[in-house]
Parts: structure tokens; sequence; C-alpha cells
């Protein structure tokens, strides 16, 4: 094998202290040469020489710096087991925080120890600690009958409403929710090696955020996004195209002097409920706007109300529930 310029095998201490106390074993068993026992390493024999003739006899091994605060690095350790046994993220910086907080308790200010990452990323190792991405739980991939039964009745919906009907991709919808949180959790987390799933949950408290409400016809086209905020104001308001229309039948709360601070994208409409979640009242004024289609939706308890499918009825739109484990799919 031709040789690259440049690209060279490096050894530890260790490494090569071995390689020189395995030599001398082969050499008093066998009588090996250093030129054979260095053809059987694949090392230069001129290096192996350097290794056993060095003035000061054969590399010694590297002492490692003993752990100054073995005791608080143990309680950190059963900080970060404890935090993911709850499902809560960890990163660098919470463990460098904790183990400062520790040391300051049971060792006071005047330490000089300041977790840097140089320590906290050999804390890590010492404890089989690894950074990893966040697993997801996977979608339901196995079904039972009455699953099956199901996702019949809703091909056959797709069959005769869409399919057999003709339907142009201009009358065909799909809507969906998503709760967008103000503050998002991370993509990585510390965890121990040999885990297969890393989950991640919202801390525990208020979980702030509002919620998005997004519909795509079949052809490409968005409608307009709807954003519901949490507020306890009184006003019942509405944003459209950058207009303040009040509502007279209130779908939601957000104060008019609220709302005029905005900077509302003519493409957004804004509401507010006391829980920033689609609830009745916004499906109900949702169905009224829309002309007579098919629309998909998921089986979220506001979509499969009755008044839901009378409202849609009567304006002629039919909507087809996706059932669970198809919401996803392809």
């Amino acid at each position: 094998m031709p040789k690259v310029r440049g690209c060279y095998n490096s050894y530890s201490e260790d490494e090569k202290r071995r390689a020189v106390d395995h030599y001398y074993e082969k050499k008093e068993r066998n009588g090996v040469t250093i030129r054979e026992f260095a053809h059987k390493l694949r090392i230069p024999k001129n290096t192996l020489f350097e290794w056993i003739n060095r003035p000061s006899g054969p590399p010694s091994l590297k002492r490692k710096r003993p752990v100054r605060f073995r005791a608080v690095e143990d309680e950190v350790y059963l900080y970060v087991l404890d935090q993911r046994y709850l499902g809560l993220e960890v990163r660098n910086s919470d463990i460098k925080e904790k183990t400062l907080e520790i040391v300051k308790r049971n060792h006071g200010e005047n330490t000089g120890f300041k977790a840097l990452d140089h320590w906290c990323c050999t804390f890590k190792k010492r404890y089989s600690l690894v950074t990893r991405a966040v697993t997801h739980t996977a979608r339901k991939t196995t079904f039972t009958a009455e699953d099956l039964e199901i996702h019949e009745k809703f091909f056959c919906a797709i069959e005769e409403h869409v399919n057999m009907a003709n339907l142009p991709k201009s009358r065909i919808l799909n809507m969906d929710q998503t709760m967008v949180r103000v503050v998002a959790l991370g993509k990585k987390t510390i965890s121990p090696i040999g885990v297969k799933e890393v989950s991640v949950s919202h801390p525990t408290g208020d979980k702030e955020g509002f919620t998005v409400n997004l519909t795509i016809r079949a052809d490409g086209f968005k409608y307009h996004a709807e954003v519901i905020f949490k507020t306890t104001a009184k006003a019942g308001v509405r944003v459209v195209d950058g207009w303040i229309i009040r509502l007279s039948n209130p779908a939601g709360v957000l104060s008019d002097a609220y709302i005029a601070k905005l900077n509302v994208p003519k493409n957004i409409v804004v509401r507010s409920a006391r829980k920033a979640w689609w609830n009745g009242r916004f499906d109900d004024d949702y169905v009224e706007n829309y002309p007579p289609t098919v629309i998909f939706r998921d089986k979220f308890s506001v979509h499969v109300r009755d008044e839901s499918f009378d409202a849609m009825e009567q304006r002629n739109v039919q909507q087809i529930v996706i059932p669970p484990g198809q919401v996803c799919s392809k």
C-alpha cells in the first residue's frame, strides 16, 4: 500500500508502554527481533527501537489529575439522573450551574473552581454521559381489526366524496391546529450512554404559548393563518387584513388597546381566548366562512362535535375525519 505523506498514527504513553512490555515477552519466549515485532504492529522499526532505548527507560504511564470534588460530582450526577427521570432537558450549562451551586454550598466561595468546558467534558466522560438528539415516539404502526375497519370507511369516504364526485382540487381542504410554545424544547439533551429512547417533556408550570390554525387547499393555495393568544381581557375583537373588527358574537377577548399595538401581517387573523386553544366558537365561525367543499380534519374533540357536523351539513360541507395512525401518512 502506498504511503500517504503527512498521515501518521499517534500513540499514547500507555500504548507505547504496552507495546514495549509485549515485545520483551515475545523476545523472551520466541526470540522475536525488533524488525519482526514492529512489522507485526505495523509501525516503523525505528519507532519501536526509540521506545525501547530511551535514555529514561520505557515510557511511563501518564498520571491522571485527581478529582478535586468527587462528592460534588456524585451529587451532580444524581441531579442529571433525576432530571432525565422526569423527562426534563439537561444541557452543559445546567451541569455547570448546578456544580457551582453545590461547590459554593459545601466549600464556600473562594475555591477558585470555575466549571469550565474542559471540566464539563471530563465529567461527562467520567460518568458515561453523552449529548443525545431527542427521540420522538413513533406514530401508531400496528392496528387492530377495529382500526382497519375505521380506515376502510375513511378510504371509502374519499372515494365517494372526492374521486367519484370528480371534485376539483380547489374544493378540497385540509385544516389542523398546532400549539407553539414560547419556550421551545431543545433538540438535544444529556443522557446516560445506552439509553434507547431520549424523550423530553415540557417543564412543569404555566406553559405559555399560542395556537396556530392552518388551512390549505389540494391545489396548494394557503388560507390566512389564525393565531390564538391567551388573555383575560373583556373586549372581543378580530384583526383581518390589518383592520380591527369588533365581533358581534365575540370569539376572542383581546382588548382594543393591545390589538392596536400589534403589527399584524395581512395574511394572519389574530384571536384570543381564556385558553390559547381552538374551541367550539372558533370552529363555528370557521365553518361559516368557507364555501361548499370537502374538508379533512383529525379526530380532535372540537372537530367531531354534533354542532360542527350539523353546521357543515347546512352549508353542504362534507367533513372527512382522518383516523388515528393516518394523520401523517403519505
